[in-house]
């Protein structure tokens, strides 16, 4: 019963500390990284000022701690520079693709 109580928590705590990725969100593929730019889908891309790298946890990470394709998602500022990113999981992407197949 005690093993039970447990992983019922730790699934709802897992629930609980979903990331609420953005819907506006552009679905991409982050390659080499060259600061201040990045590649988005095989193009060049600029990083705003103050750009924030969310990790697969959900911790900002630095713009050089990435090597080869990763799924993310991103969002521009008002002049077209990459303001945040998200570094997808497995799962997200999955879900990603299931919401465009449903639009």
């Amino acid at each position: 019963m005690r093993y039970l109580l447990i992983t019922l928590i730790s699934l709802l705590a897992a629930a609980a500390f979903a990331r609420d990725l953005p819907p506006d969100g552009r679905q991409a593929n982050l390659g080499a990284i060259e600061y201040p730019f990045v590649q988005l889908a095989g193009k060049p891309a600029r990083l705003s000022p103050g750009a924030r790298i969310f990790d697969e946890n959900g911790r900002i990470v630095p713009p050089n701690t990435f090597s080869g394709q990763v799924p993310v998602l991103y969002k521009l500022d008002i002049r077209g520079d990459v303001q945040e990113i998200w570094v997808l999981t497995a799962d997200e992407v999955a879900a990603l693709r299931n919401r465009k197949k449903a639009q």
